[in-house]
């Protein structure tokens, strides 16, 4: 994660940040996507995609990003998350998660869990978009034709009416970069 390096954060922010790596790291160990790729790739992407492609030199949005996925992925605990990295980040990657591991009962709809993300605040609305924009880049690689087709009407249908409308600085440039993977 050169990326973080350059961003010059204090020893401290750099710290958090290094120390969720090892998290998402530990509680990814072992998962692989649909593409055969090691699941952590995804989680440090995102952080690429703010770091570097939208300039967010936010540290607890960085953070938030490479654990937005070890509630719904693994047995970390919300508590856990929220102890070690504050409750801002902790907040953000529960609103992140559709349905925590071990959790009973079904998931909500994924329309009710945009909607819940998009009342979140800008920042929730920006990391879900390049969580999408990320997953859109690797979405060729999928060997599932049906999968990539659901996930390109997803984005399209439900995705970007409801959180189009993101306040966050970067939305605007996270938006575009989905749009351009949709319709190359």
């Amino acid at each position: 994660m050169d990326f973080i390096e350059k961003l010059g954060f204090p020893p401290d922010a750099l710290k958090k940040v290094r120390d969720a790596l090892r998290l998402a790291e530990k509680a990814h160990r072992g998962q692989v996507r649909d593409q055969g790729t090691p699941y952590i790739e995804h989680p440090v992407e995102m952080a690429r995609i703010l770091a570097e492609d939208l300039k967010v030199s936010d540290p607890d949005l960085l953070i938030a990003a490479l654990l937005h996925d070890v509630l719904e992925q693994s047995e970390v605990p919300p508590q856990e998350v929220r102890q070690r990295f504050g409750d801002r980040v902790g907040l953000l990657v529960e609103v992140l998660t559709r349905h925590r591991q071990g959790e009973p009962g079904p998931k909500m709809s994924f329309k009710d869990y945009l909607l819940r993300v998009s009342r979140s605040g800008p920042e929730a609305v920006l990391l879900k978009l390049v969580d999408r924009w990320s997953n859109l880049k690797e979405l060729g690689s999928c060997p599932d034709a049906g999968k990539r087709r659901k996930y390109l009407v997803e984005t399209e249908e439900l995705i970007l009416p409801i959180l189009k409308d993101a306040a966050h600085p970067a939305a605007g440039k996270a938006l575009r970069g989905i749009e351009a993977l949709l319709d190359p």
